[in-house]
């Protein structure tokens, strides 16, 4: 109590008023001294008064996609292969009309372990997001509450005093609540928050490119396992195709109508045909265990469950847009302007 009067009786001396009105001026003197701090500090900083109003109270200059050059129009823009609209249907494969390719790629959509991986990593964007969203409240809360109760004996009296003066009891309550944020006043913990909603808008980038990925390679490598099975029916067919011209040659052979030379070239004509069917079965087998992985799914006998089917045709015609939109479609370079 001391120090408190011997803090305000200069001022009431030299103001003749109430402690309290010199309080009231001290904390104008002292919210004057800020707001003059808070002017140098905008004068002097590298985000002008102007421009922090511009950008709602928040210090820095607010993000701009840089510009690029592109072409307006393809090459050959004149071919009437070339349409220049989107496909309005984003799942491409559905083009090649082939059941089989779609179902496979719901299935590596469900099942693909990278793919969830990649999908997992956008909920912990989301979820760092949010904790930024939450700095803007109270980062600190605390509610106090306390009750003690005391019984004094009528047997103590060291003050002397009369017993009827002197409390036999005492009940004491405290409570309080305590809660510290930081004042967002530069915009600081809002330019946070936009950078955690660009880097979630990254990590959806990176799992749509690995969604594109994911169904390229689901697609290449069905239409692989087609391919290698066509050129096995064929290998198998100029096989026996080249058997029954060695069955034709030894015949002739017997007859004195051939020569041995010609018996020779029969059989190693057959058997060079035939070594070429082993590489064939070696590359769809290859090719089924990549599939099995690309649809999360243990390595086994995936030939033998898709059946034989033939090569997927692709349209006639493909739709491209103008390298602009096509451009806004890869994924990747949606990415790198989020992290921009």
């Amino acid at each position: 109590m001391d120090a408190g009067k011997a803090q305000f009786e200069p001022v009431r001396g030299a103001r003749g008023g109430h402690p309290a009105a010199a309080t009231t001026r001290w904390m104008a003197l002292r919210l004057g001294c800020a707001s003059l701090g808070v002017c140098f500090a905008l004068a002097a900083g590298c985000t002008p008064l102007r421009s922090w109003v511009h950008n709602g109270f928040k210090v820095g200059p607010n993000f701009e996609a840089p510009p690029a050059d592109f072409a307006p129009d393809w090459i050959d823009t004149a071919d009437p292969r070339v349409q220049h609209e989107l496909p309005a249907d984003p799942a491409w494969w559905n083009n090649f009309q082939d059941p089989v390719l779609a179902s496979l790629i719901e299935i590596a959509y469900a099942r693909n372990l990278d793919l969830k991986s990649v999908g997992t990593r956008v909920l912990q964007a989301q979820a760092q997001r949010n904790i930024e969203i939450g700095n803007l409240f109270p980062q600190s809360q605390t509610a106090i509450a306390d009750y003690a109760h005391a019984q004094i004996s009528r047997n103590l009296n060291i003050f002397n005093t009369p017993r009827a003066s002197l409390p036999s009891q005492l009940n004491i309550w405290a409570t309080g609540f305590n809660a510290s944020w930081e004042l967002d006043f530069w915009g600081r913990l809002r330019r946070t928050i936009e950078a955690s909603e660009a880097d979630r808008d990254a990590s959806v980038e990176s799992f749509h490119d690995a969604l594109i990925t994911l169904t390229a390679d689901v697609a290449s490598t069905y239409i692989q396992i087609r391919t290698v099975q066509e050129r096995t029916v064929f290998a198998r067919r100029n096989a026996e195709i080249e058997r029954k011209s060695l069955e034709l040659a030894e015949a002739r052979y017997h007859a004195g109508k051939a020569t041995a030379l010609d018996v020779k070239q029969a059989r190693s004509s057959l058997a060079q045909t035939e070594s070429t069917i082993p590489p064939l079965l070696i590359n769809l087998r290859q090719a089924g265990n990549r599939l099995c992985i690309l649809l999360g799914q243990p390595p086994h006998d995936m030939v033998a469950e898709l059946g034989e089917a033939p090569i997927p045709a692709p349209p006639p015609e493909v739709a491209v847009g103008i390298p602009a939109h096509l451009l806004d479609q890869r994924p990747d370079l949606r990415k790198a302007r989020r992290e921009a």
